[in-house]
């Protein structure tokens, strides 16, 4: 049926539609070429807004849609959007990138046409909606390497200032504005999952699917040798608290530090002008449980001195000092 209205274009564009004298079959036939000279003017206006078709009041004498617009057959003036004979009704889809135009004829017969977004642009589009997902996932794991490895609560284009600069934020690939959080197609939703270790991102294609990724702090190789490296760090650290005993023990004729001696305010800190920072808190280690603080355990003449890590199947935790 585009087709067809494609053909009839240069009739359009020359004159107004006559009525035709008379009525029956030969007032119907007019009334089917006009319809299909209002959707032409549909597709055309589609074509031009990203195959967003115009809403019920662009469709109508003097809006501007058509160069020229046609008369009823059986009227007195142009085609008006109503059921009687040689009016039509217009309907656009719910997503706006369909219709269905009815041309009313005599004895309440109607003509229906109808058309749709190419499928091949939907394709396209939900390809490049997939291909801005997988972009936003490199944001949210570059943030994630700047924040400890933690994934944000939400996200949108400024949460990236700091980290998108080498790429353009994507846009719609409906609306060619930015991306942005919704459930319509080429827009998407994000959830932070396991307390900031893992999200969800889903983008939403046509017709109600979704493209979805999900991610995880352990699957993030950034992150990981991040880990790596603080627990590294924190095993040297525990050494150097372990040389500080040694010290103490033999400056003091075999006999340990007591707990609270060996700690960043007791005698042991304050006989050495640097202390060893928590790699994960930056702030002193501390005698505690906690991830980069240290358990320090005498026993007699003999000590342990341990060091809690972020555990996975390379640091088993707590590492003790040799």
């Amino acid at each position: 049926m585009i087709v067809a209205s494609v053909a009839l274009v240069a009739f359009a564009v020359g004159a107004a539609l006559p009525a035709p004298a008379g009525a029956g079959a030969t007032g119907d036939r007019a009334t089917k070429q006009n319809i299909l000279v209002i959707q032409n003017y549909i597709e055309r206006y589609g074509a031009a807004h990203r195959y967003t078709y115009p809403s019920a009041w662009k469709v109508g004498a003097g809006t501007g849609l058509g160069e020229l617009w046609p008369d009823s057959v059986y009227g007195s003036g142009a085609m008006l959007s109503g059921k009687g004979a040689g009016d039509f009704t217009y309907r656009r889809a719910a997503d706006q990138h369909g219709y269905t135009l009815t041309g009313h004829l005599l004895g309440y017969a109607e003509f229906v046409v109808s058309g749709r977004m190419p499928r091949a642009i939907t394709r396209l589009r939900n390809e490049k909606t997939r291909v801005s997902v997988a972009l936003i996932r490199q944001f949210v794991d570059l943030w994630a390497d700047q924040n400890d490895g933690l994934y944000p609560s939400g996200i949108n284009k400024g949460t990236f200032v700091d980290v998108w600069t080498a790429w353009p934020w994507p846009t719609d690939a409906w609306t060619s504005w930015g991306m942005s959080e919704g459930t319509q197609p080429g827009s998407f939703t994000y959830e932070q999952l396991k307390a900031g270790k893992g999200f969800s991102i889903a983008g939403h294609l046509s017709g109600g699917n979704a493209y979805t990724i999900e991610g995880n702090a352990d699957d993030n190789l950034s992150n990981v040798m991040r880990i790596h490296l603080k627990n590294e760090i924190a095993m040297s650290r525990v050494q150097v608290l372990k040389d500080y005993v040694d010290e103490w023990q033999a400056a003091h004729a075999g006999t340990l530090p007591t707990v609270g001696q060996m700690t960043p305010g007791g005698a042991v800190g304050l006989a050495h002008s640097w202390w060893p920072a928590n790699p994960w808190t930056l702030a002193p280690m501390a005698a505690s449980s906690a991830t980069g603080d240290y358990v320090y355990t005498p026993n007699g003449g003999s000590f342990t001195i341990s060091v809690v890590l972020e555990a996975d199947a390379l640091y088993p935790s707590p590492y003790t000092a040799q």
